[in-house]
């Protein structure tokens, strides 16, 4: 990866088993995100990349989330007009992409739906 680091994927729950781990996440995954972070010309934050089962479960994600298997990301975004951007632009290189409040999910896990808008506000 160009623009982020490894740790920046790490399950960030206080288990001894997450703590001081780096995330090991899909390259593809990385790449993608690197492409991401080119085409957007801004730095982007990593809210939430690998977890652990029970982190997942805590902050309700899906039981097959594609954050268990290091296949997903969720980038930081509060500002319409920069989640535009980073919208338009993961259209073009993610399977599936999640509009959130505060952040834009961003994933390689093969399904069928395209885009999902959880509500932006």
């Amino acid at each position: 990866m160009i623009w982020f680091k490894a740790s920046e994927f790490a399950c960030t729950c206080p288990r001894p088993a997450c703590v001081g781990k780096t995330g090991s996440i899909e390259p593809d995954l990385g790449e993608r995100l690197d492409a991401l972070r080119s085409i957007c010309v801004f730095p982007l934050t990593v809210t939430s990349g690998l977890r652990c089962p029970e982190h997942n479960a805590e902050v309700g994600g899906a039981p097959d989330s594609a954050h268990l298997t290091g296949q997903a990301a969720d980038i930081e975004c509060t500002h319409a007009g920069l989640r535009r951007i980073i919208v338009k632009a993961a259209m073009l290189l993610f399977d599936y992409v999640e509009i959130a409040p505060h952040h834009v999910h961003c994933d390689v896990k093969e399904r069928g739906a395209r885009l999902l808008d959880v509500g932006t506000g």
